[in-house]
């Protein structure tokens, strides 16, 4: 994938793509830092949406920090939190648990 790349440092040519953009939200701005949140179908690279919105201001752009929020059923909101668990019983676990069937409910 283009991510595991990106971490390497290697750039690759992106072939175009048809993707929808349903949101895209400037959360904070500090010269020369931007911080925005946008909500995409999937497929979409963010780097390259970053990189796309940097060069047609004229001045450049690239990610320090991509945190993904929600995919398919999963949203952060719902996550626990790795101390939450080590911490927990057995029984309260499970029952935090997603059925196999919720959680691929989103995937064709």
């Amino acid at each position: 994938p283009l991510y595991k790349l990106a971490r390497k440092g290697i750039e690759v040519e992106r072939p175009p793509r048809l993707i929808h953009i349903y949101y895209f939200r400037i959360k904070t701005y500090q010269r020369p830092e931007c911080e925005f949140e946008v909500a995409c179908t999937k497929g979409t690279y963010v780097r390259s949406l970053a990189q796309d919105l940097g060069q047609n201001i004229g001045c450049g752009a690239h990610l320090k920090t991509l945190r993904r929020t929600v995919s398919g059923n999963f949203k952060i909101e719902a996550a626990i939190r790795l101390d939450d668990i080590l911490a927990c019983d057995m029984g309260s676990l499970i029952a935090s648990l997603l059925a196999p069937s919720l959680a691929n409910a989103a995937r064709p």
